[in-house]
């Protein structure tokens, strides 16, 4: 069992690969400040079949809570009829140019300490001082 944050369109999903169909299924999303403020929270009651992704609706007030606080933290929590622990992420979100300069960084090159230059995923040759 697992919940997930689907982007670009904050759709939830609760991915079941097991051969049971599961009933009375609680995912709980939870919007966090960076320093720790609630700033929305959802219930969703559901039941997943064996072997399907059961989609939910966007999360809409992630949207509203980017626009607002700029970076959020989105928890995710899946649990069973009983109340037992099946899935927990927790994510974390900012608006979508904050996201390409992410990624424009991971690409960036990047200075080792022996003053060569690589590219992230890329191995450089060379002498490393001693």
């Amino acid at each position: 069992m697992h919940a997930q944050l689907n982007l670009p369109d904050f759709s939830l999903a609760v991915i079941n690969t097991t051969q049971t169909d599961r009933r009375r299924l609680v995912l709980r999303s939870r919007l966090v400040s960076l320093d720790s403020r609630l700033l929305g929270e959802r219930v969703d009651h559901l039941d997943a079949s064996a072997n399907a992704a059961t989609t939910l609706a966007p999360l809409t007030e992630l949207t509203h809570a980017l626009v607002r606080e700029g970076l959020v933290l989105v928890k995710l929590t899946l649990t069973d009829a009983d109340g037992a622990l099946l899935s927990q992420n927790i994510y974390w979100q900012g608006p979508h140019r904050s996201r390409s300069a992410a990624a424009q960084r991971t690409e960036a090159a990047v200075d080792r300490d022996d003053g060569a230059r690589s590219r992230v995923g890329h191995r450089v040759a060379g002498n490393r001082p001693s």
